[in-house]
């Protein structure tokens, strides 16, 4: 089951109702929980949004770094692994998302 804003909204108005002595409910004691259980409910949905847009953000990422090759294969010759500019940033990108550490 999905909790949608909509549903959020719909059980706070009959949690109201409830409060307010206008509806008679069976299983009254448990709405008087359903406030705490409603707003755990709505930062659950925030966290979850915010978490899918990082998600996407780091695809999104991925999906960039995936038209450039790949610096930690390449070296200088002489001078051992590539160490400068935009190819060390990109070196850290890579690494970020590869284990989650970076530079």
């Amino acid at each position: 089951m999905t909790i949608t804003p909509e549903t959020i909204a719909e059980l706070r108005r009959v949690s109201d109702l409830f409060n307010e002595g206008k509806m008679a409910i069976p299983l009254g004691p448990v709405f008087h929980h359903l406030p705490v259980l409603l707003d755990a409910a709505e930062q659950l949905a925030e966290v979850t949004a915010e978490r899918d847009a990082l998600a996407a953000s780091v695809a999104r990422v991925r999906v960039a770094l995936d038209s450039h090759p790949d610096p930690t294969r390449y070296q200088y010759a002489s001078k051992g692994p590539i160490s400068c500019g935009w190819k060390s940033a990109l070196i850290d990108v890579h690494r970020a998302l590869a284990d989650g550490s970076g530079s």
